[in-house]
């Protein structure tokens, strides 16, 4: 991802970019996106025994949702004020920040788990026993419509932003910055429902 950002941002300061261009990044940065989480869950729980998982994964996921708020605003705020493709140049290097502190992670200290044996077959039998539950199966439908459906909101606020509500860059840094604080403040109101329930 930290490659594929500053070539689209050069692309796009030279004038060169085309839309194939454009669809070509974005499937690449699929397959990015697909390896980064995983490795990224994996280096949280190596970097801290279990004692500390929890917190750890709280912050991991604390910084993500940070990430996500102040993320889309400073990108609106950058590309009205400097254009999209030093948005995407400067969002290519602040990938340096994360290859630097990687490369001061003390490899020696890292707490490996045990890797269990999979094979296919595990892997079929543990759908099926997750299809063969009523409970398991709702949440792996809801999850498979979120993640079809759901995760593809910013292409739906970016297309709200221009077309319904008439903005530009700096109304979709906005909205995406709601949507993101809306995302923590979601299971506390439900909490509150309930608890009113």
């Amino acid at each position: 991802m930290g490659v594929l950002a500053p070539i689209l941002g050069f692309l796009t300061i030279a004038g060169v970019i085309r839309l194939w261009q454009v669809y070509v990044f974005a499937f690449l940065s699929g397959p990015a996106a697909a390896l980064d989480a995983p490795v990224r869950q994996t280096f949280v729980a190596e970097m801290v025994g279990d004692e500390d998982l929890p917190n750890a994964v709280a912050l991991n996921s604390t910084s993500f949702t940070v990430a996500q708020m102040v993320g889309p605003a400073v990108a609106g705020l950058l590309i009205a004020k400097v254009g999209i493709g030093w948005a995407f140049l400067l969002n290519g290097l602040s990938f340096a920040a994360v290859l630097i502190s990687m490369a001061f992670f003390r490899l020696s200290e890292l707490r490996q788990s045990p890797r269990a044996h999979r094979s296919a077959s595990e892997f079929r039998e543990g759908l099926r026993y997750m299809w063969g539950k009523p409970d398991l199966r709702a949440i792996l439908i809801m999850l498979f419509l979120i993640g079809t459906l759901g995760f593809n909101f910013p292409t739906f606020i970016s297309t709200m932003a221009v077309g319904v509500f008439h903005s530009d860059a700096r109304g979709f840094g906005l909205l995406s910055s709601f949507m993101a604080v809306g995302t923590p403040l979601g299971p506390c109101l439900l909490q509150v429902g309930i608890d009113l329930a």
